[in-house]
């Protein structure tokens, strides 16, 4: 079921907020280039830390803990495929963004990353 996650005039380009939603606690994420946004759980998988501290790049966000590096897009963290951030669907209705805290999005397969 879709809830009221922020009104976007709260979210510009670029950010990365902490929401409370009910009882959960999210990550907003407003992407660039394409303008999008990524709703997901806020604590990194890997050791609890709050994502939200961390720095965007791109479509990724670096946690501020350990500094590994996961994809916004697939939810994979790009020095281990086994930590998967889970990720939300969200659509913007009128000027607020929404999102199904119910159920995580699906799995992507991982990406090949190529440094």
């Amino acid at each position: 079921m879709f809830q009221k996650i922020i009104d976007l005039n709260q979210c510009p380009s670029g950010s990365v907020l902490r929401m409370p939603c009910g009882e959960k606690m999210v990550a907003v994420f407003h992407l660039t280039n394409p303008d999008r946004f990524v709703v997901s759980d806020y604590q990194c998988p890997h050791a609890g830390a709050d994502l939200t501290g961390g720095q965007l790049r791109r479509h990724y966000i670096i946690c501020p803990q350990h500094q590994w590096k996961f994809d916004l897009i697939t939810g994979h963290c790009v020095s281990d495929d086994q930590a998967i951030l889970r990720r939300y669907e969200c659509q913007v209705i009128g000027n607020e963004l929404h999102a199904d805290l119910d159920q995580p999005l699906p799995i992507s397969p991982p990406a090949h990353y190529n440094f």
